[in-house]
C-alpha cells in the first residue's frame, strides 16, 4: 500500500526544534530536577543556636562516645559502655535545664535464655503539678545495640543520637508543660537478637499502659533523607503531613511485608498494642550491617531533616493538636493512601478513592492512547483504498504490540542476566540513559501536547522508580545466597520496565510519524547489545558498594578425667580442632576468591571444602587462641560435689550446660567480663559418665588473625555481622568418667 508524504525545509526545522526541547525537558527537567529536588537537605545547624531548636552539629557529637569501643553488640563491651554513655548524657541533659519538670528515671534489666545481661534505659518527663495518674503518653525509641565488627553509625546510632538532640530540644521548649501529654523516652537493648528489648518493655514495664503513641526510629544507611516507613493506623498519616518536609510512600510499608523486614516496630504493634510511626533511613543500604556503617558515612543534613519533622510532629501531640485518646481497636477498613511530591507536599486518598482513580486512569489510558492512534492514521495517512481486513488492524497497533513485547522483553532478559550474571544491576540502577535522536517529517504540534503535559507525572514516576530501585537493589543481594537471584532480577527489572512502558505509551503516536523506523530498531537494538555487553562484563562492586561476606570460627576441645582425688586436678586436653566457614551474600563464587587470597597472602588453606559455590569452609591454621587454657578440679564433700576452674581469655558471653540430672551452678554469673569461670557441681551416686559443655564467644576482629590479613588484603570484600556474638565460637567439652 502507498502512502503520499510531504516534505519541507520549515516543517524539518519545527520538528527539528521541538524533539530539542521535548527531550531538554525529559532529561534536564524531568529526571535530575526531581531527584535534585527530592533529595535536596536543609542547612546543617550548628551547635551555637538555641537548646529547643534541633542542631545536626550537636547531635553528631555523641557519635565519638556511643561507638568509642567498637561495635555494641549485646553483652559486650561496646554495649556497656554505651549504656554508661546514654545514662550520663541523660543526667546531663536533665542537669542543665532550667525548667521546673519531673524527670524520672529507670534502667529495666532482664536476661535472655543465654543469662546475657541487658538493660533498656528509659526516661519519662512530665509536669509536677499534674495530679492525674493516668496520664496519656508518647513514646520516642531507638535501639543503641549494633551488629558484630559494625559501629553502627546509621543502624541505629543515627536515631539514638537524633533522639538525645531531640530530648535536649523538648526539655528546654518553654513552651511543651507535659500536662496532657507525657513524653517517655526509651532506648532499647537486642532488638538486633529478635527484638528483646522491646519484647520486654511491652511485656513487662509499669509504664506500658500509658502510651498512646509511639515514633520507632531506624536505620539501613543515612545516605538520603529519611521517610515514614511504617504506620498503625494509616490515619496517623493525616497528622504527619503538617510536617515541613514530609517524604513518604505506602509502598514502602508494603517493601517490609513482603521482605519481611523486622524491627521494634512490630513488636510495639503486634496485636495493635500501640499505635504509632516507624522512620527511617533506607536508600542505599549497600553498607548495612557491615564494618562500613560509620558515623562518617553519614551524609550531611539528613539528620537535621528527620530531627527537625520530628520536631513538629512530637510537638503536636505534646501540645494536644493531635487527639492522643484515639482508641487502639481502631481497624483500617478503608486505609489511607498516601505519597509524597518530591519531598514537599504530601497526597493523601483513601483506598476506596484510589480504586476510582486506578479505574479512571486505565479507561483514560486506553482510550486517549487507542484514540490518538486511529486519528493519527485517519488524519495523517493518505490511503488510494479503505483499509478494514487484518493487516490494517496491525498496521493500526502494531505499536502498542511492540511496547508490550519489549516489557516482555525485559523480563526474559532478566531471568537470563539472573542465570549467568545476577548482579549486573547492583550500585548502578540509573547509570545508563537512553537518548533518542529522530526526525520527524509532519509538524502536527498538537502531536507534542500529551508529552508536555505528561511531564509533571513523569517527573514523580521517575524519583519513586528512583527510590524504590535503590531500597531494593541492596535488600536483594543479601538474598542471592538463599536462591532469590531470579526473583531479585524480575522484580529490579518489573519496577524500571513497568513505568517506562507506560510512559512510552505517550510517544506512540509520534511513533506513527518517525521515518524509517526499521533503521532506527536497529539502530536501537545495536546500541542495546553494546550496553547489554558492558553491563554483564563490568565489575560492579566498589569501596562503598562492596562484596559482602561473613566468617564465622568453630573449634571444638575434648577434656576428659577419669581419675578424681581430693587434691586439686589438672585436667588433660585430649583432642581440638577449629576451622572457619566463609559465606557471600552476593552469589559471588568463593573458590576463585580463597584462591586468590591465599596467593596473595602466601598462606595454603588447608583441607578446603565448598558444599556450595558461596559458601566454603577450611581448617583454621592462623595461629588463633582458643578461648579454653585451662580445667583444674576439685572435689568436695566426699567427691559428691565439686569445684571446675576453667581458666580461658576474657570474655562476656560464656555460657554453660550439661545433662537435665545434672544439677550446677556457675559460682562467678554475675561477673561480666572475666577470666576464669567457676562451676560448681553437685552429683549423686547414678552420675557416673557426664558432660559440661562450656561455649565463650567472641567478635572482636582482633581476636581473628585470618580476618584481620583477610580484610587487609582483599580490600573489595567488606565483613558482615550478625546480631549476636558468634562469629568466634569455642566449644569445650569436659567430660567425666567416674
Amino acid at each position: 500500500m502507498l502512502f503520499s508524504r510531504q516534505f519541507n525545509s520549515n516543517n524539518y526545522v519545527k520538528q527539528f526544534i521541538l524533539w530539542i526541547v521535548l527531550f531538554i525537558c525529559v532529561i534536564l527537567i524531568a529526571g535530575p530536577l526531581a531527584l535534585h529536588v527530592s533529595s535536596a537537605l536543609p542547612t546543617v545547624k550548628t551547635r551555637n543556636i538555641p537548646l529547643h531548636l534541633f542542631s545536626e552539629e550537636r547531635a553528631r557529637t555523641y557519635f565519638s562516645n556511643l561507638t568509642l569501643y567498637g561495635s555494641r553488640v549485646s553483652n559486650t563491651r561496646g554495649d556497656f559502655y554505651a549504656r554508661s554513655f546514654l545514662i550520663s548524657q541523660i543526667e546531663r541533659i536533665s542537669s542543665i535545664s532550667k525548667r521546673h519538670l519531673q524527670i524520672e528515671f529507670d534502667l529495666q534489666n532482664f536476661t535472655d535464655r543465654q543469662h546475657n545481661q541487658l538493660q533498656n534505659i528509659v526516661v519519662r518527663l512530665s509536669n509536677p503539678a499534674t495530679k492525674s495518674k493516668n496520664v496519656s503518653c508518647l513514646l520516642l525509641t531507638a535501639h543503641y545495640d549494633s551488629v558484630e565488627f559494625s559501629l553502627g553509625g546509621s543502624d541505629d546510632g543515627s536515631g539514638i543520637v537524633i533522639l538525645l538532640e531531640l530530648l535536649s530540644n523538648l526539655v528546654n521548649d518553654l513552651t511543651l508543660t507535659f500536662s496532657n501529654v507525657h513524653l517517655i523516652v526509651l532506648f532499647t537493648s537486642a532488638e538486633e537478637i529478635n527484638s528483646q528489648g522491646a519484647k520486654e518493655f511491652i511485656s513487662n514495664h509499669i509504664w506500658r499502659s500509658d502510651i498512646r503513641y509511639f515514633i520507632n526510629i531506624d536505620a539501613t544507611t543515612c545516605n538520603e533523607k529519611a521517610s515514614l516507613n511504617r504506620i498503625i493506623p494509616s490515619q496517623l498519616v493525616v497528622d504527619y503531613s503538617r510536617v515541613s518536609r514530609p517524604r513518604a510512600n505506602v509502598i514502602i510499608e508494603y517493601i517490609h511485608k513482603w521482605l519481611r523486614l523486622m524491627s521494634d516496630y512490630d513488636v510495639f504493634t503486634l496485636n495493635n498494642s500501640l499505635l504509632g510511626y516507624e522512620f527511617g533511613f533506607l536508600l542505599d543500604g549497600y553498607n548495612y550491617h557491615t564494618s562500613l556503617d560509620h558515623p562518617l558515612m553519614i551524609k550531611q543534613g539528613v539528620l537535621q531533616d528527620l530531627g527537625e519533622n520530628l520536631g513538629i510532629l512530637i510537638r503536636n501531640i505534646l501540645l494536644g493538636n493531635i487527639n492522643p485518646q484515639m482508641t487502639k481497636n481502631i481497624i483500617d477498613t478503608d486505609p489511607f493512601i498516601y505519597f509524597d511530591i518530591l519531598g514537599r507536599y504530601l497526597i493523601v486518598y483513601r483506598m476506596s478513592t484510589s480504586v476510582i482513580i486506578e479505574q479512571i486512569l486505565i479507561i483514560l489510558v486506553l482510550v486517549i492512547g487507542i484514540t490518538l492512534i486511529l486519528f493519527d492514521h485517519i488524519w495523517h495517512r493518505k490511503r488510494t483504498l479503505t483499509c478494514i481486513d487484518s493487516h490494517c488492524i496491525y498496521l493500526h497497533f502494531k505499536y502498542p504490540l511492540i511496547i508490550l513485547v519489549g516489557l516482555l522483553f525485559a523480563i526474559i532478559v532478566a531471568l537470563t542476566m539472573s542465570m549467568f550474571q545476577p548482579l549486573s544491576w547492583y550500585e548502578f540502577s540509573l547509570r545508563w540513559k537512553q537518548l533518542h535522536c529522530t526526525l520527524f517529517e509532519q509538524a502536527y504540534h498538537w502531536l507534542f501536547l500529551p508529552l508536555i503535559v505528561s511531564f509533571i507525572p513523569l517527573t514523580h514516576t521517575i524519583e519513586i522508580v528512583n527510590r524504590l530501585v535503590r531500597i531494593l537493589i541492596p535488600l536483594m543481594v543479601r538474598r542471592f545466597s538463599f536462591g532469590w537471584s531470579r526473583l531479585g532480577n524480575v522484580i529490579i527489572c518489573s519496577v524500571i520496565a513497568v513505568p517506562t512502558t507506560v510512559f512510552v505509551l505517550g510517544f506512540i503516536p509520534i511513533l506513527q510519524r518517525t521515518k524509517h523506523f526499521g533503521r532506527i530498531l536497529i539502530i536501537l537494538l545495536i546500541t542495546f547489545f553494546i550496553v547489554f555487553i558492558i553491563a554483564y562484563y563490568r565489575q560492579p562492586f566498589s569501596s562503598s558498594h562492596p562484596h559482602i561476606f561473613y566468617a564465622k570460627h568453630m573449634s571444638k576441645s575434648m577434656y576428659k578425667i577419669e581419675t578424681l582425688s581430693s587434691d586439686p586436678v589438672i585436667v588433660s586436653l585430649i583432642s581440638q580442632s577449629s576451622s572457619i566457614t566463609v559465606t557471600t551474600y552476593d552469589g559471588l563464587a568463593l573458590s576463585p576468591v580463597l584462591s586468590d587470597f591465599s596467593a596473595k597472602s602466601g598462606h595454603i588453606l588447608h583441607n578446603q571444602r565448598c558444599l556450595k559455590t558461596t559458601k566454603c569452609t577450611f581448617d583454621d591454621t592462623f595461629n588463633r587462641t582458643i578461648a579454653v587454657q585451662h580445667i583444674e578440679i576439685e572435689s568436695m564433700n566426699n567427691f559428691s560435689d565439686y569445684i571446675i576452674f576453667v581458666q580461658h581469655v576474657l570474655s562476656y558471653n560464656i555460657q554453660v550446660s550439661s545433662f537435665p540430672f545434672i544439677k550446677f551452678l556457675v559460682l562467678n554469673q554475675s561477673n561480666i567480663p572475666r577470666t576464669e569461670t567457676r562451676i560448681y557441681v553437685t552429683l549423686d551416686s547414678s552420675s557416673s559418665l557426664f558432660d559440661i559443655n562450656i561455649k565463650i564467644r567472641r567478635c572482636d576482629l582482633i581476636d581473628s588473625p585470618f580476618l584481620v590479613l583477610f580484610t587487609d588484603i582483599m580490600s573489595n570484600m567488606v565483613l558482615m555481622g550478625k546480631g549476636q556474638c558468634q562469629a568466634i565460637d569455642d566449644d569445650t567439652t569436659l567430660t567425666f568418667n567416674k
